[in-house]
């Protein structure tokens, strides 16, 4: 498994097996930075509604529960040789994979898909970044926040406690936010997604010094002014939208024209990120399967992205 010589003049040893590479390539695999593979989907409470909730459920940790840094996806990891050849099969060799559920997440692993080491061998690390978004952990009834704008807040006075608490001025212990200070030095990831949830998570993490890539929507080419501004990193996907069935002009009726510019321009979204020298990297998160990577990946292209970037 090894490369022991390389060069014009090798001497063979009897019985090689040789493999005609010509026309062929040999690349460093893909990193996918944001992932969610191995790790268990969390489950839902059964429905009976949320509630308004001033204490947290689990004694010792931060008033609301969709806060949950001290979750570690080591602790769900499971490794599947199934989906790992689906994403080696798409180039992808090493994912940053976590537990997506909450608002803060925890911290995720770094996984190297490889079927032959053990698990020891395959995970590179146990604590390679924190995890946040907007959305709500499926583990709480906990009402607020009961929007965009109650997410963002409760964010904010996230950070703001985090600031208090590490001042000393707290007479009783928090556990989440104990965890946050252990991850403060970490690679921060958030999970945005389109209609500009990108720039409002980018001006968070300005506003608190933290170094954050932020998960978009495919549609950052709407907002490229407010990005150039803010700087840091966007992660982008590349599941571009189907084409629409324009085929019945009543049905084609209620196709709305912003949709249709979506259509069009998703793929030329990371070449706008290029021209504009913002710092993006694709992700397969998103995609129905991974071995549409490569493909989207190539549309981009088509549609002025450099060889060079991609």
């Amino acid at each position: 498994g090894k490369v022991v010589a390389v060069g014009k003049n090798v001497k063979l040893p009897p019985n090689t097996v040789i493999e005609d590479a010509s026309g062929l390539y040999i690349y460093p695999s893909f990193i996918d930075a944001f992932s969610t593979f191995g790790v268990n989907k969390p489950k839902s409470l059964s429905s009976n509604g949320r509630s308004p909730q001033y204490e947290p459920t689990r004694e010792g940790f931060y008033w609301n529960d969709h806060i949950r840094p001290e979750v570690q996806a080591v602790d769900h990891f499971s490794y599947s040789e199934r989906d790992a050849k689906q994403l080696r099969d798409a180039g992808i060799g090493v994912v940053n994979t976590h537990h997506a559920d909450g608002i803060a997440r925890g911290t995720g692993l770094t996984v190297l898909l490889d079927d032959e080491g053990s698990l020891a061998q395959r995970i590179l690390d146990t604590q390679s970044s924190s995890f946040f978004s907007f959305q709500k952990s499926v583990q709480s009834r906990q009402s607020y926040p009961s929007s965009l704008m109650g997410a963002m807040a409760l964010l904010r006075q996230l950070n703001h406690d985090l600031k208090w608490y590490q001042s000393g001025a707290s007479e009783t212990r928090d556990r989440a936010l104990e965890a946050l200070i252990a991850q403060k030095n970490l690679p921060h990831f958030f999970e945005a997604g389109g209609n500009g949830n990108v720039v409002r998570a980018l001006k968070i993490a300005n506003q608190f010094g933290l170094n954050m890539a932020a998960v978009g929507g495919g549609d950052e080419y709407e907002y490229i002014r407010e990005l150039k501004a803010l700087g840091g990193t966007v992660i982008v996907p590349v599941n571009y939208p189907d084409a629409y069935d324009v085929s019945d002009p009543y049905l084609a009726e209620y196709i709305s024209i912003r949709d249709m510019r979506h259509w069009h321009n998703a793929p030329a979204n990371a070449s706008i990120l290029e021209q504009n020298n913002i710092s993006f990297a694709f992700t397969s998160h998103g995609l129905k399967s991974p071995k549409d990577l490569i493909n989207n990946v190539s549309k981009a292209i088509d549609r002025g992205l450099s060889e060079r970037t991609a």
